[in-house]
């Protein structure tokens, strides 16, 4: 249900919670997860620690919240790309600029998300963040490769695995987010994205099919 639809409590509610998650990210993002007390985001937020308690049980609870909604963000922009009706090569650069783009704009958080989470170990079995972040990443996978596999079909692309070239295309990708969040600003986003896209194709293209623009 969208926010606009629910009663004026249930906005007001929504629109506290949305604050204590954005001061929650910008103190992450300044001085890391540990380094960050439920107390430290009370005061920022001008909220009492009760209220903080009613949204959420710990700061670990708040922490989870506030990756999951990110993480599904971008997994609403990602089926956007991925259901509109076009022809599959332009479908397959959409969702590389589309992914590229969320994580270039997201940078922080992403650095965050590294640094504070995924260097526990046993991350994605033993959480239900991790379960969650690890269950959207499947579904993504399968939803490229489905993508993939109808141009497989169509003879735009050679017959290979349609899953294993959703996640040779997905390794692509991230090899170059993570060397733009070690080096960002380095050199032109825009430079390495057609690189990705010119890498992919000429691997999965079907020999008939030589004309990479678009």
């Amino acid at each position: 249900m969208e926010v606009e639809r629910l009663p004026r409590k249930a906005r007001e509610k929504a629109f506290h919670r949305s604050q204590i998650l954005a001061v929650a990210l910008e103190l992450f993002k300044e001085k890391g997860y540990h380094n960050v007390s439920i107390h430290e985001i009370a005061t920022k937020t001008e909220f009492s620690i009760g209220t903080l308690y009613k949204f959420f049980k710990n700061k670990e609870d708040l922490y989870s919240a506030l990756i999951i909604e990110k993480a599904e963000t971008v997994s609403q922009i990602v089926d956007e790309v991925l259901s509109k009706k076009d022809d599959i090569e332009n479908m397959v650069k959409s969702y590389i600029d589309a992914k590229t783009k969320v994580f270039k704009d997201n940078l922080d958080f992403i650095r965050i998300l590294i640094i504070e989470t995924q260097k526990e170990k046993g991350f994605e079995k033993k959480t239900h963040l991790g379960k969650v972040l690890h269950e959207l990443h499947q579904e993504e996978l399968k939803k490229v490769a489905s993508l993939l596999e109808k141009g497989i079909r169509q003879k735009k692309f050679k017959k290979l695995n349609p899953y294993h070239l959703s996640i040779a295309l997905g390794g692509l990708i991230d090899g170059f987010m993570f060397n733009w969040l070690e080096n960002s600003g380095s050199h032109p986003y825009e430079a390495d994205v057609s690189f990705i896209t010119e890498v992919f194709f000429s691997g999965c293209l079907s020999p008939k099919k030589t004309n990479l623009s678009g």
